[in-house]
């Protein structure tokens, strides 16, 4: 259903699963993806711009330089998820699960935590 390199707009893929699925170089803009399961899903420079991902699952992702910006994670369940270098600018993870998170370098300006157990992350990668 999801190729790299492609760019999807206004799409709702709601109740979709993600699980295992890499893509690379791939910009997602105004989509909603609410309840999605993303176990195990990876990105690689890939785009999303004002996406709405809440009460959705994204246990054990993996990204790499991708960037979420004026996204909206609230309710998600993040649990062992890697962002390494990802510009997450905007972003809002309220009452997110937060447990086992790393997070290597990237921006994390204006983003809203509130309510997040962030004890519960490892920021060490981050300058």
């Amino acid at each position: 259903m999801f190729q790299s390199h492609a760019v999807y707009e206004e799409e709702d893929f709601r109740d979709e699963t993600l699980r295992d699925v890499q893509l690379t170089q791939t910009t997602f803009e105004n989509c909603r993806f609410t309840y999605i399961d993303a176990t195990e899903f990876e990105t690689e420079q890939c785009r999303f711009i004002n996406c709405d991902f809440t009460d959705s699952k994204w246990n054990a992702s993996r990204h790499s330089g991708s960037s979420f910006l004026n996204c909206q994670f609230n309710g998600a369940n993040l649990f062992l998820s890697e962002f390494d270098q990802c510009k997450m600018t905007g972003s809002s993870f309220e009452s997110c699960t937060f447990e086992g998170v790393v997070v290597r370098e990237g921006d994390w300006s204006f983003v809203n935590l509130r309510h997040a157990p962030l004890r519960k992350m490892d920021w060490s990668g981050s300058g």
